[in-house]
């Protein structure tokens, strides 16, 4: 989850100081690879997360869309939709 939540680089668990750490942790422990974190680890945790998200959403007793535009690193115009809720703000797409 940390992977995706901190927005780190699928390949954060490869080098071997980090899986040392991780087996310093728990000797047991086999990092996923860029491919599990990219695949399926990543359709489950996004299900789990939006379903999370929709809840705060339904239980908000107010809601409010933040809209903005921006431009990507190529200069693209692109408008940026968030959710914005008692319990925090949530990125809901770029478009």
């Amino acid at each position: 989850m940390a992977t995706y939540t901190q927005g780190l680089a699928f390949t954060i668990w490869e080098p071997p100081e980090m899986r040392d750490f991780l087996t310093s942790l728990q000797p047991a422990y086999r990092s996923p690879s860029p491919y599990q974190l990219g695949g399926p680890l990543l359709d489950n945790n996004f299900s789990t997360m939006k379903s999370n998200i929709d809840k705060i959403i339904e239980k908000s007793p107010r809601v409010d869309l933040i809209i903005d535009e921006s431009a990507t690193i190529a200069g693209n115009r692109v408008i940026n939709v968030s959710v914005h809720t008692t319990s925090g703000v949530f990125f809901q797409e770029t478009s």
